[in-house]
């Protein structure tokens, strides 16, 4: 939730529309960015919709895994700790698809309502 709440604060939105762009990335996905990282972290707090939530978190993480591969040249682990890596990136990844495959569990809005 806190990368969504940083996007949506003052000028950070175009900051990050600019960066985006300069990284070969439509722009238009700030708002859809932005709109994940901060409902999908509240939908994932209350366990609603978690494999859902988890597929898009997922498929964000996978898309910032190949743009830093590609465009940043970035390696699994840094050679240097001034140098871009996606080992983090690529563990929320894994975080994602286990959320995808498990699910929220019982103490979750998804099993009171009987969702998943």
């Amino acid at each position: 939730m806190q990368h969504g709440l940083m996007k949506a604060r003052d000028g950070a939105w175009r900051q990050a529309g600019q960066w985006m762009r300069s990284m070969g990335v439509p722009p238009v996905l700030v708002p859809l960015v932005t709109a994940l990282e901060l409902l999908g972290g509240a939908f994932l707090i209350l366990g609603l919709l978690v494999p859902v939530v988890g597929l898009l978190f997922f498929l964000e993480m996978a898309g910032i895994v190949v743009m830093k591969k590609t465009k940043m040249k970035a390696t699994f682990l840094p050679p240097k700790p001034d140098q871009p890596s996606y080992e983090i990136d690529y563990l929320y990844m894994m975080i994602a698809l286990a959320l995808i495959a498990v699910g929220a569990g019982a103490f979750s809005l998804d099993a009171v309502i009987g969702l998943f």
